[in-house]
């Protein structure tokens, strides 16, 4: 065993930053290579905006490029459409080979491992559902499916797949998102829970149980979402239940929540995206302690590095300018 391989398993022992890593930061360990972040030993094609130090292989960008070009998959005439959407996308599809992504993420719990990831809400905004509209989207069954009759996919308009709800409401996204992270519903340890067939927006004090088709064995269907323990959308975020912001009830926040849809690539079913406010630097604005958003690849690359780049093109210009 080679002296690099040795200090990579001393950092990162249990393959990545969950499990018996609970005390490693995210920072010094990446989710998708499973080692500390390295200097490439190959080029990557498509999350290329990671040039010299990355968290991924090349296998690994390849299958992000996959699954990328599988949900806008839309035609010739789209795919050469050049948009700010797309390229927005691309860098939340890059998350898990950008050297820097590891300050984004945290705990939902203290005791438990990292699960969430917090992406900045500008750049969330900038794949909100409607941008994709003029295309649409092909949303798989599951991606990676290796082929059969559970591996199907519907062409959808993504502004109707993922939709907006208003504050203190909830929808089918967000049912299952508190079941699977266990809060609001999911904190209630219910033996058996039955979420709707249908999607929509339920005001979680005024609609109840039957009316939203959610069955909760033992539990009368008149009681109302909130009584039953459902979580309106402003309060999903923070782990104790108290407001932060809306961005839960947004068609974002639901989109990069889809492991089919905008859910970046490797991190399906055990991580949830949260959306914050964030500065320049990628700082969240509205936390206690400090804590960072993901913003994109391009914002996070060194700013100095590229002034000292653009800096021999700006005295060309003047030095012309003087002749």
């Amino acid at each position: 065993m080679s002296g690099l391989e040795v200090d990579r398993l001393a950092i990162c022992p249990d393959g990545d930053f969950n499990g018996d890593n609970k005390a490693v930061p995210p920072t010094d360990c990446c989710a998708v290579s499973t080692f500390p972040p390295a200097k490439n030993s190959r080029a990557l094609k498509f999350c290329h905006i990671f040039p010299d130090t990355s968290c991924c292989l090349p296998a690994h960008d390849a299958e992000i490029e996959e699954y990328y070009y599988t949900l806008l998959d839309a035609g010739d005439l789209c795919a050469k459409e050049p948009s700010q959407a797309k390229d927005a996308l691309r860098s939340i599809f890059c998350l898990g080979c950008d050297p820097n992504s590891g300050r984004s993420f945290s705990k939902s719990d203290p005791d438990n491992d990292y699960d969430m990831i917090t992406v900045c809400s500008g750049l969330a905004e900038q794949v909100a559902p409607y941008h994709f509209d003029d295309c649409g989207m092909v949303l798989v069954e599951e991606r990676g499916c290796a082929g059969g009759p559970e591996c199907g996919d519907d062409t959808i308009i993504p502004s109707r797949q993922w939709f907006s709800c208003e504050t203190g409401q909830v929808s089918l996204a967000n049912l299952n998102l508190q079941m699977n992270f266990g809060f609001g519903l999911g904190a209630m340890n219910y033996e058996t829970v039955e979420l709707p067939e249908d999607d929509g927006c339920w005001g979680v004090s005024d609609t109840t149980l039957d009316a939203a088709g959610i069955a909760i064995d033992g539990v009368d269907g008149a009681m109302s979402l909130s009584t039953a323990g459902v979580a309106g959308c402003a309060l999903e975020i923070d782990a104790e239940n108290s407001p932060q912001n809306d961005f839960s009830c947004t068609p974002s926040y639901k989109f990069l929540n889809d492991d089919s849809g905008g859910k970046p690539p490797y991190f399906e079913g055990d991580y949830m995206v949260v959306i914050e406010d964030c500065s320049i630097e990628g700082q969240c604005l509205d936390t206690e302690p400090t804590s960072f958003c993901f913003t994109g690849g391009a914002s996070q690359v060194n700013t100095s590095g590229m002034a000292m780049m653009l800096l021999p093109l700006v005295v060309t210009a003047l030095s012309t300018l003087r002749h």
